[in-house]
């Protein structure tokens, strides 16, 4: 950011762009005339960078797979539901529908199983990773603890899809790795 107006400053000549009384009208003519295409890229540089931010902010914020530690491949065994008073089996019950109120949510419990070696080839305690598309973007984590041939279980209060609005209909994928060689699981929530 501080490069940024320090070539403002320096496509001014020399002369500040934030105080007037030191920059007349035909600095002025001739920074649009000579000077405008760099200020325009700087511009879009900037704007590109910021907008290239907050478009991988939710994901950045995401766990990759080679981060997790002694990472065991595993399969969704059981993802149950609690919304009101009522409980969803998603396994029993794929491709499910339900209601939920906006900025309430829902209680999701799911139960993952883990292989019986890691991606390393031992039986060490590691982790397990897990994704989900429930907040509206993908949300990807390495939870810690994994033993070899054994469940893990979490439970996560509160799913909602912060931008989801009255009428929003949102479908939901939940995954587990290696996530491209098993099925997901999914649903649809209708907000209100």
């Amino acid at each position: 950011m501080f490069g940024y107006f320090y070539g403002l400053f320096h496509l001014a000549g020399n002369k500040s762009l934030f105080f007037p009384g030191t920059f007349n009208t035909i600095n002025l003519a001739n920074l649009i005339m000579n000077k405008l295409p760099i200020f325009i890229l700087m511009t879009m540089s900037l704007v590109s960078v910021s907008l290239t931010s907050v478009l991988l902010t939710n994901r950045a914020l995401a766990d990759n797979p080679s981060t997790c530690v002694n990472l065991y491949y595993s399969t969704i065994k059981s993802l149950k539901i609690n919304v009101g008073s009522r409980t969803i089996d998603t396994i029993a019950n794929p491709n499910t529908n339900f209601a939920a109120v906006l900025g309430q949510g829902y209680t999701v419990t799911l139960t993952l199983h883990s292989a019986s070696a890691s991606t390393s080839g031992n039986t060490n305690v590691g982790s397990v990773w897990y994704g989900s598309t429930a907040y509206g973007f993908a949300s990807d984590h390495c939870v810690n603890g994994a033993s070899p041939n054994t469940d893990v279980t979490i439970i996560l209060n509160n799913v909602f899809m912060g931008q989801a609005t009255h009428g929003t209909v949102q479908s939901v994928e939940w995954y587990a790795w290696p996530s491209l060689t098993q099925p997901s699981v999914t649903y649809t929530v209708h907000w209100h």
